[in-house]
């Protein structure tokens, strides 16, 4: 669930994909972890996936489609950026990666993490109405974990000491939270 982030230059300049990746393989997701993330999957109806690193949404599609496993009738919208900004997932990547075609995908206004008052009234509803938010990417935890909103589940990386250690975790290593709660600090 956690090894596409490590595509991503803002926590690597320099790395090996294939190595990184038989790293990830590695990690050992605790039960606690993983019933809870099925349990909340198996019992929506609608979750909005917030896009994040277009390096990584090939992964992304690949955990959105094992979400659908565990829930087959469940109503997953992906919000992509309208244009490019840093390296975010924008309308051609989704394209490129064939999920536009399986997917709602709607295109939010181009920021660094979601500005939810820069949503128009359709992706407003939608957001307001999702049973969760699945919210890849530190910009938009940084954005999002001062909201009042208990439904959201983050799946990030630490990209900076501050993060790191409110997570308990080194720079560079996986974030898994559920809105409302502390990080899980056991080790992934």
């Amino acid at each position: 669930m956690l090894s596409g982030n490590i595509i991503d230059y803002g926590i690597l300049q320099d790395f090996n994909v294939e190595e990184l990746i038989e790293e990830e393989i590695k990690i050992d997701i605790s039960p606690k972890k993983t019933d809870k993330f099925r349990s909340i999957i198996k019992n929506s109806s609608s979750i909005i996936f917030l896009s994040d690193n277009a390096k990584e949404f090939g992964f992304d599609g690949i955990l959105i489609e094992e979400i659908l496993k565990i829930n087959p009738g469940l109503d997953i919208v992906i919000f992509v950026n309208k244009s490019p900004i840093i390296n975010d997932v924008t309308i051609e990547d989704a394209e490129f990666f064939g999920l536009d075609k399986k997917f709602k995908i709607i295109e939010v206004p181009a920021a660094v993490g979601l500005e939810y008052n820069s949503l128009n009234s359709e992706a407003k509803a939608l957001f307001d109405s999702a049973d969760y938010i699945i919210s890849k990417g530190q910009a938009n935890y940084e954005i999002l974990t001062d909201s009042d909103r208990k439904n959201i589940i983050y799946i990030l990386r630490a990209k900076c000491d501050i993060v790191a250690d409110y997570g308990g975790v080194a720079v560079g290593k996986p974030l898994f939270r559920f809105s409302g709660t502390e990080f899980f600090r056991e080790q992934l």
